[in-house]
């Protein structure tokens, strides 16, 4: 009855967290309807990734509330500097067009971003950290670096038109004990 409960409130943060990201503007203007279909993969899967959460690292309904809106602005300060990553490794696939003080420039700017990355992900986990028991500060440690790849494989199958627009969403990230 409990879980029953904490998923009910789950669903209901889910419900302000995407009534929050629905920002008029947000979806873009490209034609064809691309951006839109991105955008609403991105907020299907973030929304698997909360009950994915929710029962992983088994929230009560007060933590839930704490965590998600923290994850939501997460994403959003993390999101653009990955769309700028993938863009810099997409011209780096165009390396034999390009001459060497490009592919340098190139190369140099992907492995800041890196860095960048790296400390946004540091500083995430902290801030998440201030909300959840040791136990699930543990699981979250083992687990998330596992749901953001699966979240960022299904935006990129969805980009790349292999689905995730009305399939399913596979957030399958395993119980195994490797890390990373």
């Amino acid at each position: 009855m409990k879980t029953h409960r904490t998923k009910l409130a789950v669903a209901l943060v889910m419900t302000m967290a995407v009534a929050a990201a629905a920002q008029p503007g947000k979806a873009g203007g490209k034609p064809g309807g691309r951006p839109e279909l991105v955008e609403k993969v991105r907020e299907r899967v973030r929304m698997m990734r909360m009950w994915k959460l929710t029962e992983l690292l088994q929230l009560d309904e007060a933590t839930a509330a704490k965590l998600f809106p923290l994850l939501k602005q997460w994403d959003d300060k993390m999101d653009p500097l990955q769309k700028e990553l993938a863009g810099l490794r997409k011209q780096l696939k165009q390396s034999a067009q390009l001459d060497d003080k490009t592919i340098i420039v190139l190369i140099d700017k992907l492995v800041a971003g890196q860095q960048k990355m790296h400390l946004l992900h540091q500083q995430r986990i902290a801030e998440l950290r201030k909300v959840l028991s040791p136990k699930q500060q543990a699981r979250l440690i083992i687990v998330m670096g596992k749901v953001d790849r699966a979240i960022q494989r299904t935006v990129r199958q969805a980009i790349q038109g292999k689905g995730g627009g009305g399939k399913k969403v596979n957030l399958d990230v395993g119980d195994d004990d490797d890390d990373e």
